[in-house]
This record gives structure tokens, C-alpha cells and sequence, in this order.
């Protein structure tokens, strides 16, 4: 039987995941950047106008303006929308794919709070370059066709 964590800390998968990081975990390829801004169709409700879902990648924020949906939060709020569960279990789930605590699940985790090292900030840091330079890697062979 799988053991679930007891407990996680919220601001540090808030503080280490950035809404570009999931954009990229789904494979959402349709947002347009302008700035520090991503628009277009609504991944949670998979709406038609390409103005509708918004990201704001300083505040690490998205919100949807589609009135069925108005779909809303930061990056925990997002992936419950997307997988359809609690808030904790986005949270579980965040720390899993992206290795946020460093620790394994299992009985054995404490309900101590966790204290970020730097070691982890700069493994975030160091993906997130990771990241752009795919990124930047892409545009350009985007550019060359």
C-alpha cells in the first residue's frame, strides 16, 4: 500500500515551482509570451479564444476571463484544476515531479517544518537556466523554417 507525506510545505513548492515549469511538465505549447505575460486558450476548461487564460509570470498567477470556468490561483491551484484534486495532493504531486524537499515518501516524514537549503534554491535556479536554454534552443529552430 503507498504512503502519502503527512505533511508539506506549501511556500516552498509556491516559492521553488514557477507556472513556466508546469506550462512545460503538461506540454502546453499554445501560450503566446508577451513580456511577462502568457496568453491563450484555457487548458483546464480547453477553451476556444486564444485571449482568455492568462499567466502572469511575475506573480506566478494564471487566471481564466471564460465565465464558465474563471479558473484561478497560483501553481498549486493550477494542478488541482488540471488533475482534479486537493489542493495537498497538487502540492504531493509538485514535489514528486520536481523533487522540491528532496525527500522520499514514506511513514518515516515528520511533521516538522522543512527548511529550504541553498543547495535546493540553486538546483531550481540551475533548472529554470535549463529550461530557457531549451527554450531559447526551440525559438530558433522554430525561426529556421
Amino acid at each position: 500500500m503507498e504512503t502519502k507525506k503527512a505533511w508539506v510545505d506549501f511556500n516552498l513548492i509556491k516559492a521553488s515551482v514557477t507556472m513556466e515549469m508546469l506550462i512545460i511538465q503538461y506540454g502546453i505549447t499554445s501560450l503566446a509570451r508577451n513580456d511577462d505575460e502568457m496568453r491563450g486558450v484555457c487548458p483546464i476548461h480547453q477553451g476556444k479564444s486564444k485571449r482568455e487564460f492568462s499567466i502572469n509570470l511575475i506573480k506566478n498567477t494564471f487566471y481564466c476571463f471564460a465565465p464558465l470556468c474563471k479558473a484561478r490561483g497560483n501553481v498549486l491551484d493550477f494542478v488541482a484544476r488540471m488533475e482534479h484534486c486537493t489542493v495537498k495532493d497538487a502540492a504531493l504531486k509538485l514535489d514528486e515531479w520536481f523533487n522540491v524537499t528532496g525527500n522520499e515518501m514514506g511513514e518515516s516524514d515528520t511533521l516538522s517544518t522543512v527548511d529550504p537549503q541553498p543547495s535546493r534554491a540553486d538546483s531550481v535556479v540551475t533548472l529554470i537556466e535549463e529550461i530557457e536554454t531549451h527554450l531559447a534552443a526551440l525559438k530558433q529552430l522554430v525561426a529556421a523554417r
